[in-house]
């Protein structure tokens, strides 16, 4: 028994503290993000690109942080990025705008460049033989912490309103971050052997963004055949789903019908499963061939997004999302463990 959660311990430690806190505050506000921009006279065009910028803004600096994370080292990185993430929320806390929702939304997206640190400090921090059950574990136990947050949120949506309920949501979130932030800042554990020092200021920063997409084109050139496939895999995969995430609580109220608290409820049942059944997840995917598992659970995935179409249900929408988190749970840990290995 011991050796399962023999990993847990320093930085995997640390990490999986921290994401507990963050998922059982900060998360109540993601699932009714896309129903407060309507209710702010948004329309489903500016859900689209709110969550489009969003991505963009995401994917133009996550060279950068990788670049950072492998030349200078992960903690700092991952500290500071998280509390200016945290900043971030202050906006849409005092704003009532759809518009300074998206401003605060694409700064937040533009510091997440910071996870492949974090994922690079994760895997660095756990036996590769153990790389599937650990990410399992630094999933499943945050997940087990959050289960009750959609279930708040629809609560405190229901009981003072979605302007009220979001905006100080976003207050809260920005002192959560804060502490998460000093937490990752003072017990973290540099992994990188000899981290050198890079010139931050601001005239240097656009040379630092060049010369950390010369990097990853370097890089591409050693890449094997297998991680191309998995890549275009993984790209293919995020592309779809990005496109219609943002939609499903608004099929699930707008045409199925469901309520705030009800939705709530369809996040508690995907959280339950994540939690009972991840860990299982990353022992069997440590044990059988990922591809197959990855393979299988895209064929599921494109499944599950048809059925939701014919969802007119409470029940058959709660089925459905057990189904589809089992599935995520193996594809993402097939994805991250075959990455890494």
């Amino acid at each position: 028994m011991a050796k399962w959660y023999s990993f847990m311990r320093g930085n995997i430690l640390v990490m999986t503290v921290c994401e507990c806190i963050w998922r059982s505050t900060i998360d109540i506000i993601w699932p009714f993000l896309s129903l407060y921009v309507l209710w702010l006279g948004g329309s489903y065009q500016t859900v689209g690109q709110i969550m489009a910028i969003g991505n963009l803004a995401a994917l133009i600096f996550y060279p950068l942080g990788g670049y950072i994370a492998d030349y200078q080292g992960r903690i700092k990185l991952i500290a500071y990025m998280t509390f200016a993430y945290g900043v971030a929320f202050l906006i849409p806390a005092f704003t009532s705008t759809w518009q300074w929702l998206a401003v605060g939304m694409f700064i937040q997206n533009i510091v997440t460049f910071y996870f492949p640190a974090r994922q690079a400090l994760i895997a660095d921090s756990i036996p590769p033989e153990q790389r599937g059950i650990g990410f399992a574990a630094t999933m499943a136990i945050p997940s087990a912490f959050g289960i009750a947050a959609p279930v708040v949120g629809g609560w405190l949506i229901e009981t003072y309103g979605i302007d009220r309920a979001i905006r100080g949501l976003y207050l809260v979130g920005f002192f959560i971050a804060v502490v998460v932030a000093l937490f990752r800042l003072k017990y973290l554990r540099e992994t990188l052997d000899s981290p050198k020092t890079l010139d931050f200021s601001l005239n240097k920063v656009p040379r630092l963004v060049i010369e950390s997409y010369r990097s990853v084109f370097g890089v591409l050139g050693g890449v094997t055949r297998e991680l191309w496939t998995l890549s275009l895999l993984v790209s293919v995969g995020v592309f779809f789903a990005s496109l219609v995430s943002g939609f499903w609580i608004v099929r699930a109220s707008e045409v199925v019908g469901l309520t705030v608290q009800q939705w709530g409820t369809v996040m508690l049942v995907s959280g339950v499963v994540s939690v009972v059944l991840g860990i299982p997840a990353g022992s069997i995917v440590d044990r059988f061939s990922k591809r197959w598992i990855a393979g299988v659970c895209l064929l599921l995935g494109g499944l599950q997004s048809l059925l939701f179409l014919w969802c007119t249900t409470f029940s058959q929408v709660v089925a459905l999302a057990a189904f589809t988190t089992l599935t995520n749970a193996f594809l993402n840990l097939a994805f991250q463990a075959s990455s890494l290995t």
